[in-house]
């Protein structure tokens, strides 16, 4: 099956990081100092999590880029050599001066991580000139067949530029938000030149003067909200087993979670959002009144990587992906 997107471009954190393995489920408080076991389990930053999963799944149908920077070292060197052998360009991506992004993670016995990254990073330094740069460079080969997905760890005003100067080439564009990013994403356009955007609860309740707690009312509120920015605006919203919440016009929809034992959390909201988006460019409907959702797939894909202790679950790829189309084909959109 040829993909509805020929072409995928990105812009995000790269980086690593680490996972401290909690004894017990009490939230590390500000003056404590706790012993943890050190996992073995590697952590990715955002861009890169996303973009392997979809270039995994879909190349070599569809190219994919990255736009981002990694510092002059050996955590950046190896990032790049294992983007690069998912498939991922990554001409686009500069050294900087300053180090790669990294992360120390917090596993919790229940599956929850948390975790702190740094602020000053070679992330951190990505501008929209880098991003201006890319898709002059991409010219014409960014258009209607194109996807352009603007996640976190880099800073708003790059990715508000991805967001931006794709949509004015006529591309498609998916978005991610972290919770204390919600006033800068909004003041700088980002509502209006977002076509599908990815929240998990908490950032959700950001764009809500007064959230609900009720995942379906908070997930319309939400909606409600971006609609008066962006009227066609498709929104999904993640809570964890509870599923998630997928609106767009006039209709919402639950999509179930797939059950599976969890190793880890990490990295689930972006295997969710890079599902959503193969599914997208497999043919399923973001939104649609009945039948399989695009992000049906995007669940699928959520549940098989939390079964990885490690960010990016190594036996994600077109396989499994196109098994989990078949079946979400035959059964109608059960998960």
């Amino acid at each position: 099956m040829a993909p509805l997107f020929d072409r995928f471009v990105g812009t995000g954190g790269i980086g690593s990081g680490i996972i401290f393995l909690m004894d017990d489920n009490r939230p590390l408080s500000r003056h404590e100092t706790r012993l943890a076991a050190l996992s073995d389990a590697k952590d990715y930053c955002k861009q890169h999590i996303i973009l392997h999963y979809v270039s995994r799944v879909l190349s070599p149908q569809s190219s994919v880029h990255a736009v981002g920077a990694v510092g002059r070292d050996a955590a950046g060197r190896e990032l790049l050599a294992m983007m690069r052998g998912a498939g991922i360009d990554t001409a686009f991506v500069r050294e900087s001066d300053l180090p790669t992004m990294y992360a120390v993670c917090l596993q919790y016995p229940d599956s929850a991580i948390c975790n702190v990254t740094t602020a000053q990073s070679a992330s951190s330094t990505v501008t929209p000139g880098d991003v201006a740069a890319a898709l002059a460079a991409l010219g014409e080969r960014v258009g209607q067949t194109t996807c352009v997905v603007a996640a976190p760890e880099v800073p708003v005003p790059a990715r508000l530029a991805l967001l931006k100067g794709a949509g004015e080439r006529g591309a498609r564009r998916a978005a991610s938000c972290l919770l204390d990013e919600a006033e800068a994403f909004r003041a700088g356009g980002g509502v209006e030149n977002t076509d599908w955007l990815f929240l998990n609860q908490d950032e959700a309740a950001a764009f809500v003067t007064e959230p609900p707690q009720e995942p379906e009312r908070l997930a319309r509120a939400c909606h409600e909200a971006l609609r008066g920015r962006n009227p066609g605006i498709g929104l999904a919203v993640t809570f964890g087993s509870r599923g998630s919440w997928v609106c767009q016009g006039d209709r919402a929809r639950h999509v179930p979670a797939v059950a599976v034992k969890a190793a880890a959390t990490g990295g689930a909201g972006d295997a969710f959002l890079a599902g959503t988006l193969c599914g997208m460019a497999l043919g399923l409907p973001f939104m649609a009144e009945t039948g399989p959702l695009a992000a049906h797939l995007g669940s699928r894909l959520a549940a098989e990587s939390v079964t990885s202790l490690d960010t990016i679950a190594p036996h994600i790829g077109r396989e499994l992906a196109m098994a989990a189309l078949g079946e979400l084909l035959e059964k109608g959109g059960a998960a």
